[in-house]
């Protein structure tokens, strides 16, 4: 009777075992050495700094949290950033500029990492952001025509008013100044009272 030799079935199911942790590994490190950076098409951390206008420190924190990829490790160890970078960062810059806030940059980020599957969802979260980026657009525009309406009144007001520089009421109640009456009347309540003279007694 042939005895079946199991040994190397057993070593080739554990070398398969092995090269699979070694590549979930590999896929988990977060900074992979690449010996052979291309020039030109990668970029170190002071050159994107340089270009997009960022510190240092901003770029490795947004690297941090997750908002950028990890950057590739050149042969030196240095951070090794693909140019492709610069255009998402542009659109960081602008949902950062119109207001959303860093927690939906990062959900942004996260959905746009899954792939072509989180379409819907971006443009929903996008929707969102325009929405509230025209109410804020709205809200200031109401401003504009207000101090536009202030300064047309100062620009059509006698000459001979102009050079006054008392506050207007609601303006010194808004101040905290004390207003030109109720000045008036605190240095009347400081003086002591007059005598009257003896024809205005009746004496």
């Amino acid at each position: 009777m042939a005895i079946r030799n199991w040994t190397e079935p057993s070593r080739a199911i554990t070398e398969k075992t092995n090269q699979a942790i070694i590549s979930l590994d590999l896929e988990c490190t977060r900074s992979p050495t690449i010996v052979h950076v291309v020039e030109g098409k990668h970029m170190k951390i002071g050159d994107l700094a340089s270009v997009t206008g960022l510190s240092v420190h901003t770029i490795r924190y947004y690297e941090r949290i997750g908002l950028i990829p990890f950057a590739l490790r050149d042969a030196s160890g240095q951070r090794a950033y693909d140019r492709s970078i610069l255009d998402w960062l542009a659109f960081l810059g602008r949902l950062k500029k119109t207001g959303m806030p860093i927690q939906g940059m990062l959900r942004y980020a996260q959905l746009r990492a899954q792939g072509a599957a989180t379409e819907g969802e971006r443009c929903e979260l996008l929707v969102a952001h325009r929405e509230a980026v025209r109410a804020h657009i709205a809200e200031l525009q109401s401003c504009l025509l207000a101090l536009d309406a202030k300064i047309e009144g100062y620009s059509t007001a006698p000459s001979s008013s102009r050079g006054k520089t008392h506050a207007e009421p609601h303006e010194s109640a808004e101040s905290g100044q004390p207003t030109e009456r109720s000045a008036r009347a605190r240095r009347g309540t400081g003086k002591p009272a007059r005598a009257r003279p003896a024809h205005a007694r009746g004496d």
